[in-house]
């Protein structure tokens, strides 16, 4: 056997479990808080709407006060989140669940290289054996490979216009007051004057910050991972 036939053969079935299973749980849990601020800014956005629709109707003024901008990347936005979300839970339980499955198998593996060490040296016995089937979570490492990176960069896409909404732009804003017996009504249009529009521009970053690197450390584990199983 070469040297680098060795190598090869040596690698583990799990490449850089040690780094891809915090990585990828970290991109779950942030996923699910970027979820959790694009819901809510749907939510307050809405109940804004209808606070001034509702404060229009009492003073006889018409107003319009359109979002759209900011509510449309922002439900793109907890889209992405949601399937980065279910991308990474699916590739992390995966990997936990074949590394644990290795792990708490010892036995089957001494049982299988004693049984294999009893058999005949000749090489024709030898390749009669089948390779074992790698795990489930390195076989499909292409997979999770573009999904991950197909996602990272659709929320890096989306981050940024949402972001800068959120800093820069206003709200569509017309009042027209009918009657002069009430008050000026007074609606800001600014959307970084709301709490819930700041930090949807900033938390679901930290999502990115875990997926992007989540991404790289895939793309090397399918790069240098194994083709066949060893014991």
């Amino acid at each position: 056997m070469t040297r680098a036939a060795h190598i090869l053969s040596a690698r583990h079935p799990l490449p850089l479990r040690w780094l891809r299973v915090p990585l990828l749980l970290a991109t779950v849990g942030l996923s699910c808080v970027c979820i959790a601020v694009g819901a809510q800014a749907l939510d307050r956005s809405t109940q804004l709407e209808n606070s001034i629709r509702q404060t229009a109707m009492n003073t006889g003024a018409v107003i319009t006060f359109d979002m759209n901008d900011i509510k449309s990347t922002t439900i793109v936005l907890t889209l992405v989140a949601c399937l980065l979300a279910i991308v990474s839970f699916v590739s992390s339980t995966a990997l936990i669940y074949d590394w644990l499955a290795r792990l708490l198998a010892p036995q089957r593996d001494s049982a299988s290289g004693a049984k294999a060490r009893s058999l005949d040296s000749d090489d024709e016995k030898a390749h009669m054996a089948p390779p074992a089937p790698l795990p489930f979570s390195t076989r499909t490492l292409r997979i999770q490979t573009i999904a991950l990176v197909f996602l990272s960069v659709w929320l890096l896409a989306v981050l940024i216009p949402s972001t800068l909404f959120s800093r820069t732009r206003s709200a569509h804003l017309n009042i027209q007051q009918r009657s002069s017996s009430h008050s000026p009504v007074f609606v800001d249009p600014v959307y970084w004057d709301y709490g819930f529009l700041r930090c949807l521009a900033a938390a679901p970053w930290f999502s990115l910050v875990f997926s992007a690197p989540a991404s790289a450390v895939t793309w090397v584990a399918w790069k240098y991972s194994p083709t066949t199983l060893t014991n």
